[in-house]
This record gives structure tokens, C-alpha cells and sequence, in this order.
């Protein structure tokens, strides 16, 4: 038996054996049906004693055979979408009152409900109904904006292409009344109800103040993120969201931010270990700041023991050029546990821009991570004598390599050189002196030529720790060889105790005016 058997009394006698105020037909129960399904229906006539009446015949007949045809052998077949009547009658039992069921044919792609109807940008929203398969789809849009899918969840695992619940997110920057849409390989379908979009993402305000992602085990994302229009708090600077996230233990972990409508201005996302909102800082002064033991990994974001890195010819805060790009892939090796911080800046624009963020654990590379991973982070840098003479790597678009060596009593020259592997590298070298304990990293020498080889040769290093900063100017994966070479120093180099020597209030006022000149960038600065 396929279903349930409906049934219905029959009236008076016709014949003088028939019982058939005693009788009654019985036809199966009619599941929702879709185009092109076909089943074979089923019926009975029972006596009075509810035992089936021997060799009784079943006739069906469709109301509408342009919407559910049957046959002489009662083969049902759905061919259009719409609803009908089909009936079971008893033939031999003229008086017998005919069972009666509707048949409702269904689209191969329909949409029943969408749940909420009201919902921000990223957030979840669940479409139910019919054909929804993510194997059958080709877009859900909002507004003509795509909605990215989450997942499809069949009623019945066996029938994926019938009822089922399709999740997807909330794409920015649809408008506030919006329509959903839905194609797939099996027509197109517009939700008759119209969406209520409120025009902010689902962890908004997170522009004065961060959203925490929390502990994230295995790992986050959300593809329909918005940046807003101003910033919430009124002011002209370049606004910014702001993140953070708990690493429970030390694991390796990759951020991404992408963003197609933006495009550059998400190249200078970063990430630290410490930072704050400064609500008093003036208004032509960036309010992010961070701590004096605190690191950033990011696109003219390299600060290092709290600290930019300094131009001492030109008493400015010093940032290495670099090409923009539509996304920072940042991965880390054992990253520690902690909290961490993720700020991504953006220009303001007419309208609300989308972007996507991912922070994942595992390490996630263009190419394989070279041995001197992890030193993406000054905290980290790697020891430049122990890979002199190595084939490294710059493993993701954007990735950079911190080095740390020292120069003894007396001063040293040193020439330090790279060769890509990659025809469209471009490799950047800056030697760092570490002059934390005065407030400073200055860059004391570079090699910024063009093209897949690079070398910076200094003839005096007086005594001091030093960084070496690798960057990739259009910040392409590439393997390549590094090679430092020491000797003794050399007259006409710099002055090392000069270096030194400059009194820090002069520094820091040199530091601050430049600062002045930075109105509303959204890159932090040193808080003090």
C-alpha cells in the first residue's frame, strides 16, 4: 500500500445481490505532487464487515487532465503546475458514492516563505519551499544584489530537488524594501512579500567600539558584511570596523578581508595584539591608538614594541610603499593565545560597500610556508644569520618577513641581498634600527630597486639590534633566496652615537607634528 486509503459510504441497492448500502470505496491518500512525478493509484471497495470485495473494479478520472492526467490503468501523471480534483469510482456499484481527493501539483522551483522578513546585512536568512537545491540554483538576490549561500537543508534527503530550507545572508547594499529572487536551472521565481533591510550589518556599531567574535574553534565567516555610509559617532574621519576575536590556545590561524566593491582601501587591514577607541583625540587625528608592547601585521600598518617606524631625514612616521590590492590574506603560525584585534578601514561612499571576512583556524598558503615561519611580526622576527643563505618564501599576496640581527663593539658593513623566483616580484628590503628604549625604529637604510633582485649595502652599522623587513612591493607569493654578508665597518657610514643622541623631546615632537599631517587616516598610533 503507498498511503493512507480515503473512503466514502455508498447508497441504496441496484441489484439484487448488492449490498452496496454495506460498501464503500477507498482510494490512497494523494502526496504533494511535482511535475513530471507519476504514481499509480490505488483503491478498494469494502463491505459492510470492512473486508475487501473480491475482483472489484476502480475507475479514476482527473477533473483537469491538463493538470494531472490518469489512464485507463490508473498510471497519475503531474503535467502542470495548478490544482485538481481526482475521484475513484466503484464501477460495478453504480450507487456507490465516488471518493473525491485534491491534487496539488508544485513548481520545480517555488518559494513558499522567506524567515525574517526584516534582517540586516549578514545576517541569516532562511527561504523555504520548493527545487531549492543548491545543485539547481544559479543566484538568490536581494535588490539585484547576490545573497551568498549558507546552506540547503532537505525535508527529505532522498528528494533534495523537492521541499527543503535554503539559508543565505543578507547581501549588502540592498535597499530597505526590497525583493528576493531566485533562478535556478529551473525557472526564476520573485517572493511576492517584500524584505525589510535594515541598512546596517549585524555587528554594527562597530565603528567606536569593537564587536567581539568571540572564541572562534574552528572558524568564522560572514560574506555580506557592509561598510556604512559616515561614521556613527558624526565625524569626518575615515571610519573603520573593528574586531575582535579570542584565541583560546595557540593554533595557527588565517584572516581574510575581501571586499569587490571597495577594492583597495581593504588592502590596510590589520591585526594587533592591543587597541583602543580615543574619543577626545582631535578631530584630524586618527582615534585608533595601541599599546607600547603592541604589533600590527598589515598593508602600511607595520608597528612594531608599539611603535611606527621613523624617516629620521625627514622626521616623519615611515610607511614602505606598496601596491594596492582587493584583500588582505594574513596566516600565522602559532599564533598565541590571546585576544586580538581586527580593524579594516574604508573611505566613505555614497552607499554602503560590502565586503567578506574569514578568520580560520590552520595556516592557509598560496605556496608552502618557508622554515622562518612565523616571523610575520616584528615580536617574532627570525634570526637572519640562521637563514643567510636560504630559498624562502613569501607565501600569501601581502605576506612580509621580519628578520632580527646585532652588531657588535666596533660597528659593522653589511650588504644584504634577494633574488625572486617569481618574474613579477619586486622585492623591498629596509634595515631597522631597534631604538625602542628612545621611541624610535628608524629605517637606517633600504633597497627599493625595481625588478626580481634586490640588495641594500650599509658600511657602518654602529652597535645596535636591527630588523630587517622584507616586502613585496606588489605583493605577489614567490620563493627566494636571502644572503647577508658581515665585515668590518667602514669610514663615512652613519653616526651611530648620533643616532642616538637626539634628545627624545625633540623626537617626539618631530613625531607628533607629522602625525598632524596624517588627518583621519585610519592607522593607529602609538598611545602614550
Amino acid at each position: 500500500m503507498l498511503g493512507v486509503l480515503i473512503s466514502a459510504g455508498v447508497g441504496a441497492c441496484l441489484y439484487p445481490d448488492d449490498r452496496s448500502g454495506e460498501l464503500e470505496v477507498q482510494m490512497i491518500q494523494l502526496p504533494t505532487l511535482f511535475l513530471k512525478d507519476s504514481l499509480r493509484l490505488q483503491g478498494r471497495v469494502l463491505d459492510g464487515n470492512g473486508d475487501p470485495v473480491a475482483n472489484a473494479v476502480i475507475e479514476y478520472r482527473s477533473d483537469d487532465p491538463t493538470i494531472v492526467a490518469v489512464d485507463a490503468e490508473g498510471i497519475l501523471r503531474a503535467v502542470a503546475v495548478g490544482t485538481t480534483q481526482v475521484t475513484a469510482t466503484a464501477v460495478e456499484y453504480s450507487a456507490a458514492e465516488a471518493v473525491t481527493q485534491t491534487a496539488i501539483v508544485r513548481g520545480l522551483l517555488e518559494v513558499d516563505s522567506v524567515v525574517p522578513l526584516t534582517a540586516r546585512f549578514g545576517e541569516f536568512v532562511d527561504i523555504y519551499g520548493v527545487g531549492l537545491d543548491t545543485a539547481d540554483l544559479f543566484t538568490v538576490t536581494v535588490d539585484g544584489f547576490e545573497a551568498q549561500v549558507s546552506s540547503f537543508t532537505p525535508l527529505d534527503p532522498e528528494k533534495p530537488n523537492e521541499f527543503g530550507r535554503l539559508t543565505v545572508w543578507m547581501p549588502p547594499p540592498a535597499e530597505r524594501r526590497s525583493t528576493m529572487t531566485v533562478l535556478g536551472i529551473n525557472g526564476g521565481v520573485v517572493f511576492p512579500e517584500s524584505l525589510t533591510v535594515i541598512q546596517r550589518d549585524i555587528f554594527e556599531p562597530n565603528d567606536t567600539s569593537a564587536a567581539h567574535l568571540g572564541d572562534i574553534p574552528v572558524a568564522f565567516g560572514n560574506p555580506a558584511l557592509a561598510f556604512e555610509v559616515v561614521p556613527r559617532d558624526g565625524s569626518v574621519r575615515a571610519p573603520s570596523d573593528w574586531y575582535t576575536f579570542t584565541n583560546a590556545v595557540q593554533q595557527d590561524r588565517t584572516l581574510i578581508v575581501f571586499s569587490e566593491v571597495v577594492g583597495a582601501e581593504t588592502y590596510r587591514v590589520f591585526i594587533t595584539d592591543s587597541l583602543d577607541y580615543d574619543g577626545n583625540a582631535p578631530a584630524d587625528v586618527t582615534p585608533f591608538t595601541i599599546g607600547p608592547n603592541s604589533w600590527t601585521i598589515g598593508p602600511e600598518t607595520y608597528f612594531c614594541e608599539g611603535l611606527p617606524l621613523w624617516n629620521l631625514v625627514t622626521g616623519e612616521e615611515f610607511s614602505p610603499a606598496e601596491l594596492p590590492f582587493p584583500f588582505t590574506l594574513v596566516a600565522l603560525k602559532d599564533l598565541p593565545a590571546g585576544t586580538f584585534h581586527v580593524l579594516a578601514p574604508y573611505e566613505p561612499a555614497g552607499d554602503p560597500a560590502r565586503y567578506e571576512m574569514a578568520i580560520g583556524t590552520g595556516y592557509l598558503s598560496v605556496i608552502a610556508q618557508d622554515a622562518a615561519e612565523e616571523n610575520d611580526y616584528c615580536n617574532v622576527a627570525a634570526d637572519l644569520n640562521s637563514f643567510s643563505g636560504s630559498t624562502l618564501t613569501i607565501d600569501n599576496f601581502r605576506d612580509v618577513e621580519w628578520f632580527r640581527f646585532s652588531v657588535g663593539a666596533g660597528g659593522a658593513s653589511v650588504t644584504i641581498n634577494t633574488s625572486s623566483q617569481h618574474e613579477d616580484s619586486d622585492l623591498d628590503l629596509y634595515v631597522i634600527a631597534d631604538l625602542s628604549a628612545i621611541g624610535l625604529l628608524p629605517v637606517v637604510g633600504a633597497g627599493v630597486g625595481f625588478g626580481q633582485d634586490e640588495s641594500v649595502t650599509l658600511d657602518s652599522l654602529p652597535t645596535a639590534d636591527y630588523y630587517l623587513l622584507i616586502i613585496d612591493f606588489p605583493g605577489v607569493p614567490t620563493q627566494y633566496t636571502l644572503n647577508a654578508t658581515f665585515g668590518p665597518a667602514t669610514s663615512g657610514g652613519p653616526d651611530g652615537a648620533a643616532l642616538a643622541a637626539e634628545p627624545y623631546a625633540a623626537l617626539a615632537a618631530k613625531r607628533e607634528q607629522a602625525r598632524a599631517g596624517r588627518a583621519g587616516l585610519p592607522r593607529p598610533r602609538p598611545h602614550r
